[in-house]
């Protein structure tokens, strides 16, 4: 099998039935079939370790998943590690914080959890401080104006930094970050701060657009960082626990066979920040979502059958980074979008949750498929989530339903 991504993927058509989708919730109580996660058979639940009761860190990673799985990559030169190291060593982050400071810190963090260097840890405590500077000078936070993704990214983003530089950090460090972070859940949890109703929508919580999982994934981030920490995070953790099983999971249930409504350039903005919620949940506090819908774990091979036979260029431009094309007929997409790597965060997560069954390997193949790697500035999740060892497998299907949006991807061949 040839690796040229041109040849090993044939004719792709897709065809788009009818699209019909509820806009708030909650919705009505639909009929669940409970689907394993990896390994939920043997029930074992997710295979990624989770936190001892308090530690940190324990949000996405643990320190047995640092030890077990990163160090070892780390030490075996893998590319996904070469890639982020060249990144962090070469003053990347600094120099991509103005307009992706989460990445950037993120990518500091794990070089420091990966290494034990203090130096990475002192440049993300610098980028974190500009970062809080942020989030208290935003009009969300101020009330000088509504809530907005850029806002909620910026606290998702401080409340992984306070959890994964949590032992590089002061004790007055935490207690700042803790009340900045608990400042703003306030004011996310605030209807009359939702001044655009991006969040509420007559009393009711939005579950198809991409504002709404990056609220959740910014409350949720916050209430397992903060918890145990915080005297009221307990509230806060209940809150997102039952808006992510009420509304989410029932959305996502609705949507089978992996589709999203919105299409895929607001899919990827608004499926990472989900796919990461359902994560945190696992690896704080052992309680699996992944088994309550088949979803998650169909949306690894929609996502495959999405893209294109063909390679292409971000922005359409020269200078772009090297993508994989996808339909932009489907929702309201534009073409050659760098949220397509946000999609492919999503992708490299989502095979590890389900490390082993088919819709993982196919996945694990694709991604072996060039471009096989991901811009620098995301490089971080590479070396996450994807496992260089395994090489996957082409599907044996050539195509693929979502009967309720009713989209059809057809192939010639793969």
């Amino acid at each position: 099998m040839t690796r040229s991504f041109l040849k090993t993927y044939a004719l792709t058509l897709v065809l788009l039935l009818s699209v019909s989708a509820g806009l708030l919730a909650p919705l009505a109580p639909l009929p669940v079939t409970l689907t394993p996660a990896r390994a939920q058979e043997d029930g074992d639940g997710v295979p990624l370790p989770v936190a001892g009761l308090g530690a940190h860190p324990r949000l996405l990673v643990t320190s047995a998943y640092v030890q077990e799985t990163l160090k070892p990559r780390a030490l075996a030169e893998s590319p996904g590690w070469a890639a982020l190291l060249a990144y962090v060593d070469s003053g990347g982050p600094e120099e991509d914080a103005d307009w992706i400071p989460g990445s950037a810190l993120r990518s500091l963090a794990v070089a420091w959890m990966v290494t034990d260097e203090l130096d990475y840890a002192q440049r993300a405590r610098v980028l974190m401080v500009d970062l809080v500077n942020r989030v208290e000078n935003d009009p969300g936070m101020t009330g000088a104006g509504g809530l907005d993704g850029g806002f909620m990214e910026n606290v998702a983003a401080l409340a992984i930094a306070y959890d994964w530089l949590y032992h590089a950090l002061t004790t007055d460090d935490r207690a700042a970050l803790r009340d900045t972070l608990w400042r703003a859940s306030k004011r996310l949890r605030n209807p009359a701060a939702d001044t655009d109703s991006v969040i509420w929508l007559d009393g009711q919580i939005a579950a198809f657009g991409n504002y709404d999982p990056r609220w959740l994934w910014a409350l949720t981030a916050t209430a397992l960082a903060l918890w145990g920490d915080h005297d009221e995070a307990g509230t806060l953790v209940e809150f997102c626990r039952v808006t992510l099983t009420d509304t989410v999971i029932p959305a996502l249930d609705l949507q089978d066979g992996g589709a999203w409504a919105e299409g895929p350039v607001y899919g990827f903005i608004a499926l990472w920040p989900k796919v990461q919620t359902a994560l945190v949940w696992w690896t704080a506090t052992s309680e699996n979502y992944f088994d309550d819908t088949r979803w998650w774990y169909d949306r690894l091979a929609y996502d495959l059958f999405l893209y294109h036979p063909a390679q292409t260029l971000t922005h359409n431009e020269d200078w772009g980074d090297p993508m994989h094309s996808y339909p932009s007929i489907i929702g309201d997409s534009e073409r050659y979008h760098p949220a397509v790597f946000y999609g492919r965060a999503q992708d490299v997560l989502l095979r590890t949750v389900f490390a082993g069954f088919d819709h993982a390997e196919w996945m694990d193949w694709f991604l072996s498929q060039p471009p096989d790697f991901m811009p620098s500035w995301l490089a971080v999740e590479e070396f996450l989530w994807r496992d260089p060892a395994n090489p996957g497998t082409p599907p044996p299907d050539r195509t693929w339903t979502a009967p309720y949006l009713g989209h059809v991807f057809m192939r010639s061949n793969w």
